[in-house]
């Protein structure tokens, strides 16, 4: 019988995780006979964060690091989602200016947009409109989406007002999305 390869052990971590089968995933992780690569190493990162095994997910990331596998674009994203979602501010942006300093791992707008809500839930939100001005682009509706969302969390109806100006006017003007969160903010203030 022909010995699997890395490729086929990705697909068997990748099917696992799928289905939620955790234990799976990481018993199969630490016996594959092979080097593991960034695609063994992403499947495992992002199966445990998908089912809110955050602090795993983020351990396994700092572990393929010392493992010296240099982290693609998507596990980062994975990783910086993760943090947004549990509040992990310090941590998000380390791994933030990691990507580019660390691992030469250009910024895309979906990272950037996590940085941006991992900032706005940690109630940074003129932290996350300067990030939002500083863009070389011109802001979508995911990133002034997050900001306006974060405004409404945090009663910043300043910023809030500006980010749904901007998508309405704009961006996207048919965001009902915008709307209701602008009509949100402005009664809740």
């Amino acid at each position: 019988m022909p010995q699997k390869d890395v490729v086929a052990w990705s697909s068997m971590l990748s099917s696992y995780a799928q289905n939620g089968h955790l234990r799976e995933v990481g018993s199969l992780f630490y016996t594959m006979p092979e080097e593991r690569d960034q695609i063994a190493w992403s499947s495992i990162i992002a199966a445990f964060a998908q089912f809110g095994h955050i602090q795993d997910s983020i351990k396994l990331f700092k572990l393929m690091v010392l493992e010296g596998v240099e982290p693609e674009k998507g596990c980062v994203r994975t990783v910086l989602s993760a943090c947004s979602h549990i509040g992990l501010l310090q941590e998000g942006w380390n791994l933030f200016v990691s990507m580019r300093d660390d691992f030469g791992i250009e910024p895309s707008r979906e990272q950037l947009c996590c940085v941006i809500d991992i900032l706005g839930r940690a109630g940074k939100i003129n932290q996350a409109q300067q990030m939002v001005e500083s863009f070389s682009f011109v802001p979508n509706a995911a990133e002034l989406g997050t900001l306006l969302g974060a405004s409404r969390l945090h009663f910043d109806t300043s910023c809030g007002r500006q980010a749904a100006t901007q998508l309405l006017q704009g961006v996207d003007p048919s965001n009902s999305a915008a709307f209701v969160g602008l009509a949100d903010l402005i009664f809740a203030s």
